[in-house]
């Protein structure tokens, strides 16, 4: 059973805002301390936009005593100088640039958590959806997931608990339970999650007082793919239909 302080990365996408709903409604003696990391991420005023709102949120369904304010850092992931000597490889050359990328992330969390006296940090990395062979390939193949996949971050797992001599635990609480982001999408449903109010968009648009999702981005048609297959109306606006 877990209990006391919990970091969450939340970048207020679907995956780390239905997780800290999970964790809420499973344990009642925990308390969130969610970690937002500027990483120069294209979105930032969108993710920040989404996460202002489902701090908001939160606290009126769950009390602000279980959440606290959210903690933002500066850290560039991957650093600037990668990104500017990279402008003229080809597109697989430039990924090579966000390898352990989600390691990164880990590892500023874990130091946040030390810091803070919190005994877990929580990260709401999916199961991966394999159907075939050929997934399974694709899958393995990309660097981008290298350290995504639930056999890294077992491995993980064993190196924070090292480094940290067992003070802080990692916690993948959607990997455990084999949750692909369609059962976390659909797990956000139940728990009757605003959904249309999380930002994962890469290109979002920027429209009146609001931001929109693109819809053209891989971000954008996973989750339109999503809301298709579970039959369910996307509450998402997109500029794409809007234009």
């Amino acid at each position: 059973m877990m209990e006391g302080k919990i970091v969450v990365l939340f970048s207020g996408g679907i995956d780390s805002t239905v997780l800290i709903s999970f964790i809420l409604n499973n344990y009642s003696a925990v308390e969130i301390y969610p970690l937002f990391i500027n990483r120069g991420q294209g979105n930032y005023e969108c993710e920040k936009r989404a996460i202002r709102y489902f701090i908001s949120y939160f606290r009126k369904k769950y009390g602000s005593e279980k959440i606290s304010d959210v903690f933002e850092i500066k850290r560039y992931i991957p650093a600037k100088e990668f990104k500017n000597s990279v402008k003229e490889l080809s597109e697989d050359e430039r990924n090579n640039i966000y390898v352990l990328r989600n390691s990164d992330l880990i590892n500023s969390a874990i130091r946040y958590a030390l810091l803070i006296k919190a005994e877990y940090v929580a990260i709401g990395l999916t199961y991966p959806t394999i159907e075939n062979i050929n997934d399974l390939n694709d899958y393995l193949d990309n660097v981008l997931l290298s350290d995504a996949t639930p056999w890294y971050i077992k491995i993980k797992q064993l190196e924070v608990g090292m480094a940290t001599a067992y003070r802080v635990s990692l916690i993948a609480p959607f990997i455990e339970y084999r949750m692909r982001k369609i059962d976390v999408v659909s797990l956000g449903l139940k728990m009757g999650l605003p959904l249309g109010k999380t930002c994962s968009c890469f290109r979002p648009v920027r429209k009146k007082n609001t931001w929109l999702h693109c819809g053209r981005c891989a971000a954008c048609k996973t989750r339109r793919r999503i809301f298709e297959k579970l039959k369910v109306k996307d509450p998402t606006r997109y500029a794409q239909s809007e234009s």
